[in-house]
């Protein structure tokens, strides 16, 4: 659906999910043991009643309130028996994602529990476009993207980038945030755009969303519901009998490298080893092949296998520092885990952030979770990892 943004000029789209299963409600033995004892337990109930779902949704960190309705259950039934594949992909699929979002979520001060977002946008998908345009895991219009200094062109889109799409998505929640001071209304603004919430709440006279909602659109009506049973089935899959299913061990054992001069897919494969259809599909962002040069740098997502022949690769072109190593020093590998900033990683490993920029070529003192950065460290700060 292509909907104006009127406040922000801000355009998002919502890919549908299919119709709810009326499928007959499941069973599941729960084993628990109970604590202090070495007693077993076993649990049984019924995983897709309205009472058994409520319990546990009471337990869940959800950043806003709601009322339980029949659409969640729906949507629950629907992640459980019909969608169960689907589902079980998309879990599957939050091992690659999930570090990203919080990662950003942390660093701009919002709910992690926005995480769950994604799912109901794109199942998780890098790759997804709406009928509407709408592009990547946060579903973004061209327009939305360019007001958050996404690249949108023929050679690259930078809403297929994991990392510099959801920091703008990131950015635009926390903007609504302050327009609306409620997260229920942000997130019917993401799906219809702030300009119809606004208008719905002048009608309603109030800005409670379960007044709201009547007011707006049935699909950003059952926006609501999605998210909760999204989160719901984030955390309680394993009540229903569902097991993620992983993607391919070198799509989701990879690391990251920024590069500023141009690197084409082919030349990538041939240096790594790695085949051309794998660091394509790790890399959607770009569209014709190659990777732009830029003066901003541009990010590369490879196995972590292939990363240190790729860096070789980049050092002898003269897209990657040739630095030797240091008197008194050896070279080591660091990968940037969650939450982690550069001038925390100069402090930990007694360096200075300006060493760790020429170190690596890069432009701006920016790292990025699962970043693999090279570091020249003496054997006391090597060791210094905790």
């Amino acid at each position: 659906m292509n909907i104006p943004w009127t406040s922000v000029a801000l355009m998002v789209a919502l890919c549908s999910y299919s119709a709810y299963s009326t499928t007959t409600d499941l069973h599941y033995a729960n084993e628990a043991i109970t604590a202090n004892t070495n007693i077993v337990t076993t649990e049984y109930y019924d995983v897709t009643t309205e009472i058994g779902i409520q319990d546990r949704l009471s337990r869940i960190d959800i950043p806003f309130k709601f009322t339980y309705t029949d659409a969640i259950t729906k949507q629950v039934r629907q992640y459980v028996t019909a969608g169960k594949r689907e589902t079980e992909t998309i879990l599957g699929r939050t091992e690659l994602f999930f570090p990203i979002f919080e990662h950003y979520l942390d660093a701009y001060n919002l709910p992690r529990e926005l995480k769950y977002l994604p799912i109901i946008e794109s199942g998780l998908r890098l790759d997804i476009r709406s009928h509407a345009g709408a592009v990547g895991l946060w579903q973004m219009m061209g327009i939305t993207a360019r007001h958050y200094k996404l690249t949108v062109d023929q050679y690259m889109d930078e809403r297929h980038d994991p990392y510099r799409a959801t920091e703008a998505a990131v950015r635009m929640l926390s903007d609504m945030y302050r327009m609306f001071g409620d997260w229920s209304l942000v997130l019917a603004a993401y799906n219809s755009g702030p300009g119809r919430v606004q208008q719905a709440i002048r009608t309603a006279g109030s800005k409670n969303f379960d007044v709201v909602k009547n007011f707006l659109p049935k699909e950003t009506q059952l926006y609501i519901p999605k998210f909760v049973a999204a989160a719901y089935i984030a955390n309680y899959y394993r009540n229903h009998g569902l097991i993620p299913k992983l993607p391919k061990y070198d799509l989701r054992n990879t690391r990251t490298l920024k590069v500023y001069q141009r690197a084409s897919f082919s030349e990538l494969a041939k240096a790594s080893g790695v085949d051309y259809s794998t660091i394509a599909g790790l890399n959607p962002v770009y569209l014709k092949g190659f990777v732009p040069g830029q003066s901003k740098g541009n990010y590369i997502i490879l196995p972590q296998n292939a990363v240190e022949n790729v860096r070789e690769y980049l050092s002898k072109k003269g897209t990657s520092i040739k630095a030797p190593v240091p008197a008194g020093k050896f070279k080591m590998t660091y990968t940037v885990e969650k939450g982690e900033s550069i001038d925390a990683l100069a402090k930990r490993f007694k360096c200075t952030i300006e060493e760790i920029m020429v170190w690596n070529n890069l432009k701006k003192a920016d790292i990025v979770i699962n970043q693999q950065l090279v570091l020249y460290l003496s054997k006391a700060a090597a060791f210094n990892r905790v």
